[in-house]
């Protein structure tokens, strides 16, 4: 059996916590809401994070990814900056599903868990003792009201006991992680390769805008051109004045340089999604990288916004799938 991860709602750069997080603990949720499926329930977070996210819902079978892992979500109070993870389990009475949630639940907190050096422990010890933990050990030790999801696991025929068995052991199957929405891209293997790999992908969406990398290589020692497209993905959508190419460490939300670009007309975009504004939607630039560390890896935002500096983002859109090694 192999689970599902859907980046749809997943926060775009300028959204959510920008802090990395302790590796000390998984934490376990229940969303506590029997008429949301885990789609509601992804959406509403990526509309409503200012008040509260974690990086993970798993409902529908399958894994919806809001926050980045690694970073700090907003979930547990005052234990957040010690978790790389969050997760939500939707709360379903329908037994198929429910087996089926729990089976991808189980399995993504072993695979974060290995991500990060985290023992796949159940609320063992208290402050400061790695592993995984409840929303309610969270509450006997940093404070809330919350216990789940301990109430809901019961009512489903799951004791503690036995859901601290299958995180320390598994399920005896062997699993592997399928990504819907933006397929991965294969390490390239040539110059050749990456740059089939790059013509080949698809468009993405993130937030209020469709995207696409046409090009992403290094031209000449040092320097890289990048090229591609940005289009709201409403005919009457918003779309910032000013177009930006972010380059971001791959894997992270660290920011190496920025460059802005030209408006390049692209009609046949304009066209292809009914955009009723211009048709300057295209960006192309060549940068010089020749001071980054030689080995890194790297991937790109697209970004319009309506400030001079690159703030002020109205569009986001990050390839985290494609990345070019320096």
């Amino acid at each position: 059996m192999s689970y599902t991860i859907n980046k749809e709602f997943m926060l775009a750069a300028n959204e959510g916590d920008s802090r990395k997080a302790q590796n000390w603990y998984i934490i376990a949720h229940e969303t506590a809401n029997p008429r949301a499926t885990g789609r509601n329930e992804a959406s509403y977070m990526k509309n409503n994070w200012r008040n509260a996210y974690t990086t993970h819902v798993v409902g529908d079978g399958i894994v919806y990814l809001i926050g980045e892992p690694g970073y700090v979500s907003w979930g547990a109070l005052d234990a957040n900056c010690y978790a790389p993870a969050q997760i939500e389990l939707q709360h379903t009475t329908d037994k198929a599903l429910f087996e089926k949630n729990y089976r991808v639940y189980v399995e993504l907190i072993r695979d974060l868990c290995n991500q990060f050096g985290i023992p796949k422990t159940l609320d063992a010890g208290g402050k400061g003792i790695k592993g995984v933990k409840s929303h309610q050990w969270v509450t006997q030790n940093y404070g809330g009201d919350h216990t789940d999801p301990y109430g809901y696991l019961a009512s489903m025929g799951i004791s503690k006991e036995q859901f601290a068995r299958d995180i320390a052991n598994g399920f005896g199957s062997s699993y592997k992680t399928v990504t819907a929405q933006s397929k991965p891209v294969a390490k390239p293997q040539t110059p050749s390769d990456h740059d089939k790999a790059v013509a080949a992908s698809k468009a993405v969406h993130q937030g209020n805008a469709w995207a696409k990398l046409d090009k992403f290589n290094e031209v000449s020692k040092g320097k890289v051109r990048i090229a591609g497209w940005l289009v709201p993905d409403k005919p009457d959508g918003p779309i910032g004045k000013c177009a930006y190419i972010l380059i971001m460490k791959h894997g992270t939300n660290e920011e190496i340089t920025r460059v802005a670009s030209q408006g390049i007309k692209r009609p046949d975009v304009k066209k292809t999604y009914g955009y009723k504004g211009g048709d300057a939607l295209g960006m192309d630039v060549t940068v010089d990288l020749s001071w980054v560390k030689k080995g890194m890896k790297i991937n790109i935002i697209f970004r319009r916004c309506n400030q001079a500096n690159g703030e002020g983002a109205v569009n986001d859109v990050r390839f985290r799938d494609i990345y070019l090694t320096l």
